[in-house]
């Protein structure tokens, strides 16, 4: 087989001698646990968390507690998925729901709904990268840097899903460490009236 040039999720296209075009997955359990982790850490706590602190204050992750049993309903869906032989081939969420229902449609509608998701999460995601950049180089502007970073992951995506994979897992991994260095959290600064402005904002509260 020869490596094809287009890509989709963790799974990769190919060619085979013959011709025909399959699905063949590229990133391994280390790379699909870190864009996961990734996902969680990046917007769930630097980005979603730190603007619920300041509106709501510590309250804030009882938000999590309540949209416990959705994200459990959604977590059982999936781990039953992959428990079975169906979820441990190429394709992930399509794949899923397309022979779940017993067509192609209802899967490419999602899908489709999922990549306009994804869209609008990371222009938000890479806009709060450009304003925590902000706290650090004032003179450069959140909006270019966002731009600037949502062209960076372009350039790693079009090289492979290999090169993305490994990227991510440094970047999950850096993520992991703020965290450990900032620990107990960013909502103690809530309390801590010494602290300056800037640095509650580049620490998340």
């Amino acid at each position: 087989m020869r490596d094809g040039s287009t890509t989709a999720g963790g799974a990769q296209l190919v060619q085979s001698a013959e011709g025909s075009r399959l699905l063949v997955r590229t990133l391994g359990w280390l790379q699909g646990y870190s864009t996961l982790l990734g996902v969680m850490i990046g917007s769930g706590i630097f980005t979603v968390m730190a603007l619920a602190a300041k509106g709501t204050g510590p309250s804030a992750p009882l938000a999590y507690v309540a949209l416990l049993p959705v994200i459990l309903a959604s977590a059982l869906g999936y781990a039953v998925f992959t428990s079975t032989p169906l979820g441990q081939r190429p394709g992930g969420a399509y794949l899923h729901i397309s022979r779940t229902f017993g067509h192609y449609y209802p899967g490419f509608l999602v899908m489709w709904l999922q990549w306009a998701a994804y869209i609008c999460s990371t222009n938000a995601i890479a806009l709060s990268f450009g304003q925590y950049l902000a706290t650090l180089l004032p003179s450069i502007s959140p909006l270019w840097s966002a731009t600037g970073i949502l062209l960076l992951f372009f350039v790693i995506h079009f090289i492979g899903v290999r090169v993305y994979g490994w990227v991510q897992t440094g970047m999950t991994g850096l993520l992991l460490l703020s965290i450990a260095v900032f620990h107990p959290g960013p909502f103690h600064l809530l309390h801590i009236s010494s602290v300056s402005t800037r640095a509650q904002v580049f620490l998340g509260v």
